[in-house]
């Protein structure tokens, strides 16, 4: 049995990856990450970083 999963990263936050079985649940499990983040970036007060394309 061959499974196969797509892996994201958002380059300009480490961490921030995900995967998923397909394209749609591994950007669904990115976004959750993403939020994530962006809340523990709100309560130390920082910014997030800028895009690095």
């Amino acid at each position: 049995m061959i499974m196969e999963h797509l892996s994201l990263t958002f380059g300009a936050i480490s961490g921030c990856h995900a995967w998923g079985k397909s394209s749609e649940a591994a950007l669904s499990e990115l976004v959750y990450v993403f939020e994530m983040i962006q809340e523990e970036y709100q309560d130390r007060g920082e910014t997030l970083p800028e895009d690095t394309d």
